[in-house]
């Protein structure tokens, strides 16, 4: 009986996860790239980006790791957060500028 419950939750998180990626508004621009983050991992293993496109996330850069330390960053247009850390002991941001973030720095 659990075994079964096991394989009908995976098969309802798939089917799940497939309609919600078709909730997107369709494919990005031409030289578009957009790479989602969920709650501690990426989306996609491999996203191939051609020379001189653009890379969209939520976050613009997110940080799960103890003791990080971002130096000398500026950071733009963030669809939510510019600079994320999340779920970290210790950490520190010098000299870092963002701006035109949807949230947080």
């Amino acid at each position: 009986m659990t075994r079964h419950r096991g394989a009908c939750l995976a098969a309802l998180l798939l089917t799940a996860a497939a309609v919600l990626a078709g909730c997107g508004g369709g494919e990005p621009p031409e030289g578009v790239a957009n790479v989602p983050m969920l709650d501690n991992f990426y989306a996609r293993d491999v996203t191939r980006v051609p020379v001189g496109g653009t890379v969209r996330r939520p976050n613009a850069i997110s940080i799960t790791a103890d003791g990080v330390a971002v130096e000398n960053l500026t950071v733009r247009n963030a669809l939510v957060n510019g600079v994320f850390w999340t779920g970290v002991r210790g950490y520190r941001a010098s000299h870092v500028t963002v701006s035109n973030n949807k949230d947080y720095g």
